[in-house]
């Protein structure tokens, strides 16, 4: 049993270090765990993520290594990433089949949270284009929208309110998006927001247009049926066939 773990040990270091893909290799064929995990709860994946080697990230993965795994503070390989601005090993992560975009760290946010609250545009982005819900909360009822509006992080807060996110959510604890702006003075957020609240009235807007263009429909129709019953009338009473010379 010692010696499994020592061997699990230093396979930690090994990836910790950074050493060679071979030796990687070697070390797995001797039978080591590969989701083995250090005193932190941090796991090979989580270790290879910390140390930005994506080369590590992509062969951890080949060999099954557990993409939702979490570690310190409940971190995902995922969030890790995401709080590194990773861009590229965040892209990896996403491409396999099993990982999972929502789940929560230790205070109920996800990695999209933690993607606003450092200004990660690019990666905020790739997440929603996951299906990740614009407000989804974590365990004080913050959104996305919370974090980058709290931090004034223009961008972010665009890219969000573009996908619906809502400047009105509450969040028992700080209160709505605008709100929060409002109270960390970010003055251009808070234009970005009341813009967006006003654009909410369009889906009235569309839904009246909506009803008007039936409504045009059914006159149009109406019309059409005005117009086939006149030439009904007309070809009784007039006689269109054609004559033929005896």
């Amino acid at each position: 049993m010692s010696s499994q773990l020592e061997m699990n040990e230093e396979f930690m270091k090994a990836v910790e270090r950074g050493d060679s893909i071979t030796y990687i290799t070697c070390l797995l064929n001797m039978g080591v765990d590969i989701n083995t995990h250090d005193e932190y709860g941090n796991t090979l994946l989580i270790q290879a993520c910390l140390n930005k080697n994506k080369e590590m990230v992509e062969f951890l993965l080949t060999k099954s290594a557990d993409v939702n795994g979490a570690g310190e503070k409940g971190w995902t390989a995922l969030i890790v990433a995401v709080l590194l601005g990773c861009d590229d090993i965040v892209e990896v992560l996403l491409n396999v089949k099993d990982v999972n975009v929502m789940k929560k760290d230790d205070g109920g946010m996800t990695a999209i949270h933690h993607a606003a609250m450092w200004n990660h545009v690019i990666i905020v982005e790739r997440l929603l284009s996951c299906s990740v819900p614009a407000d989804i909360n974590d365990n004080i009822g913050c959104t996305p929208l919370c974090w980058a509006a709290c931090l004034g992080h223009v961008c972010c807060v665009d890219v969000l309110l573009k996908h619906g996110a809502s400047p009105k959510h509450k969040s028992e604890l700080l209160g709505s998006p605008l709100e929060i702006a409002k109270e960390k003075g970010h003055s251009d957020v808070v234009e970005m927001m009341k813009e967006a609240i006003r654009l909410t009235s369009h889906p009235y807007v569309e839904g009246r247009m909506s009803v008007m263009r039936h409504q045009y429909q059914q006159t149009i129709a109406q019309q059409e049926s005005e117009i086939m019953r006149l030439r009904t009338a007309t070809a009784d009473t007039f006689d269109f066939s054609p004559t033929l010379d005896p």
